[in-house]
């Protein structure tokens, strides 16, 4: 009897641990098969062989104008990290050329379907220049650190305007995840140009595209000093060989050219009291008075048209004030809120993480967690500064009374399209009438026809019916002078006959 509840248990326990076993190996499976493949190829011969060109480190270049890259397997891809300077180039495998116009710093090109068989190719820059590193990659899932850039938009639904790489953020923290996030156009303009530390343009692209922008930035030709007043800025700018009118005209221009429906501002104060802040605000709130008269740098007025932003909104700015909550998860970054990318993008900025900055953003040992919680220079605080769409009500949204382009774009279609309809349906009822109207006057004219075949047949049978009787009338009339003559002739004889009879008596 015990050893026939032992045989059970050990086939209960056996049964359960292939059960256990099998799940196992289904959980193994399934995660095997959603594991995105690294099509990354690490086995690159590349020529010249510059170790600086393979060691993933965006700080060490190697200045050359042909590249030739080969591996054993299929390249579908590249990617150049280019160091200061930004140049075309044309890649050629096999006798097939593509021809590419670049000026982006990350630049990734897809081959055609032409590049059959790829796994050498040449590629020839337009000039030599100094590249940081070169990758390859075949078909499949793109590595999240590759940049596929797009050309700056065309029209903007909000205009970040920041005077440095890392100030998109930190006081702005949050402004650019939470747009993209949201759908909306966004477009980031630098005012200054680290080309004295050409790592932080790096560092730049590299947090824009944690943060979900895909629209390569403007930046400015002005450079990066610190001062501590507008004039202390301005002097850093002569100094450097510009003028307040080149600021002037760059603002200007940037406003004509992405026609913004909100553009946003530092603090008139500078946040920390940098110059270079006060004067970027400064010069941007005048090129936003002003974008709207074709005499006011009429140059950029003929090639982009002149521009009345709806609304400008300034950091910190005291009057109509609004609060921008950071801190709600959003689905488009798999639940993190626009704070939280802000502050993984400042992560990207390498050479910023000793300063002051990182504990104002991160907090102690990372004790902020929200954007709420940070009251100085909060990144949450704006003041609406000028609008041409009325005061916000509601004071959530940079957006209020405001339509973003993608939206208008959709508002049109289904306009154009109901007008299509309309139009349609107009030429149906047309051709409708027309073929009533057509077969109308054609029933009439049959009709018309039919009753002139009845008329033409009545008169014709009248006529008949008149011939007819004007021949029985000459009948009867030949009869009825027959009849009267023979009456007559009667008449004649038998007094003829009374007569005789009477003289003969």
């Amino acid at each position: 009897m015990q050893n026939t509840i032992s045989k059970k248990r050990f086939i209960k326990l056996t049964l359960f641990i292939l059960i256990l076993l099998s799940l196992l190996f289904a959980f193994i499976c399934s995660a095997s098969a959603t594991e995105t493949p690294d099509t990354n190829i690490k086995d690159l011969a590349i020529t010249p062989n510059y170790r600086y060109l393979r060691d993933g480190n965006y700080n060490t270049s190697a200045n050359t104008q042909t590249i030739t890259v080969s591996s054993e397997n299929n390249i579908d891809s590249i990617y150049l990290v280019f160091w200061t300077e930004a140049t075309g180039y044309t890649v050629t495998s096999n006798g097939v050329s593509l021809k590419i116009e670049n000026t982006f710093l990350h630049s990734y090109t897809k081959l055609t379907e032409d590049f059959v068989d790829c796994k050498e190719l040449t590629i020839t820059l337009d000039k030599a220049v100094n590249v940081s590193d070169v990758y390859a990659f075949t078909e499949g899932t793109l590595p999240d650190w590759v940049h596929v850039w797009q050309q700056p938009h065309e029209k903007a639904d909000i205009l970040l305007n920041s005077t440095h790489a890392d100030d998109e953020q930190l006081f702005f923290a949050g402004v650019l995840p939470y747009h993209v996030a949201k759908g909306y156009r966004v477009q980031i303009v630098y005012f200054t140009d680290h080309r004295d530390t050409p790592g932080r343009r790096h560092e730049l692209l590299n947090g824009l595209w944690t943060v979900g922008v895909d629209h390569y930035p403007v930046i400015s030709r002005f450079p990066d000093a610190y001062s501590t007043s507008y004039q202390g800025a301005l002097n850093n700018v002569v100094w450097a060989g510009y003028s307040e009118t080149d600021v002037l005209e760059f603002q200007t221009e940037v406003i004509r050219r992405f026609k913004p429906q909100v553009i946003v501002g530092h603090d008139l104060n500078g946040e920390y009291g940098h110059g270079q802040h006060m004067l970027n605000i400064e010069t941007l709130i005048k090129a936003v008075e002003n974008a709207s008269n074709k005499d006011f740098f009429s140059k950029s007025a003929e090639k982009y048209g002149t521009w009345d932003t709806p609304k400008l909104y300034v950091h910190l700015y005291g009057e109509n004030q609004i609060t921008m909550n950071w801190d709600e998860p959003l689905e488009y970054f798999g639940g993190k809120s626009a704070f939280q990318m802000s502050q993984a993008g400042y992560k990207k900025h390498d050479s910023q993480q000793y300063t002051w900055f990182t504990d104002w953003l991160n907090g102690y040992n990372g004790s902020i967690t929200q954007a709420s919680q940070i009251k100085t220079y909060s990144p949450c605080l704006y003041g609406l500064y000028r609008t041409t769409v009325g005061e916000d009500v509601e004071k959530n949204s940079f957006f209020e009374n405001l339509i973003s382009y993608d939206e208008q774009e959709r508002i049109e279609q289904e306009r154009l399209e109901q007008e299509r309809l309309e139009k349609e349906e107009q030429k149906r009822r047309e051709e409708e009438e027309s073929r009533r109207l057509e077969e109308e006057s054609r029933r009439i004219e049959s009709e018309s026809i039919a009753e002139s075949i009845r008329i033409a047949e009545s008169e014709k049978a009248e006529s008949e019916r008149l011939k007819r009787q004007e021949e029985l009338d000459k009948k009867n009339s030949a009869m009825t002078k027959t009849i009267a003559a023979i009456v007559l002739v009667s008449a004649v004889i038998l007094l003829s006959v009374i007569l005789i009879k009477k003289y003969r008596k």
